[in-house]
């Protein structure tokens, strides 16, 4: 199930160019990149946990989600992912204890392995490979 999947326009869905993402254990903050003839789509979702619920928000939109924050981010990545059809420019992971320049929760092994796991996941599910131009996993504290 997607959540703000939902909100892209087929547009923006076919279009996407870059996909960065960083998250804590707390927050999750994907940015997507959408170039069209009418200019460049800056598109920022952030999954924001409560205890075992989510709100997730972009632009004007808010969806509270009672569901835990890194599976409603990985319901998203996953449904990019499958979808992605015109090569990434960029797919970049950072992992931080600093999100946003805040100080945040360092991403726990369990979190990180279940994002991992959801990624490749969707990747196995695809009838063609992703193609990207750039791949980058940081991690810092």
């Amino acid at each position: 199930m997607s959540h703000a999947y939902q909100w892209l326009t087929d547009r923006q869905r076919n279009n996407i160019s870059q996909i960065i993402f960083t998250f804590s254990n707390r927050n999750i903050y994907l940015f997507l990149l959408c170039p069209s003839a009418e200019g460049t789509h800056h598109i920022r979702i952030a999954y924001e946990s409560f205890g075992e619920a989510t709100s997730v928000i972009s632009e004007k939109k808010y969806l509270a989600v009672d569901k835990n924050c890194v599976d409603v981010f990985c319901d998203d990545l996953a449904m990019i992912i499958k979808n992605q059809e015109s090569v990434l420019n960029i797919l970049q992971a950072s992992l931080s204890s600093r999100t946003m320049g805040n100080f945040d929760e360092p991403i726990s092994d369990t979190n990180a392995n279940r994002i991992s796991a959801s990624i490749e996941n969707a990747l196995k599910s695809r009838s063609s490979l992703l193609r990207t131009n750039t791949l980058t996993v940081q991690y810092s504290n």
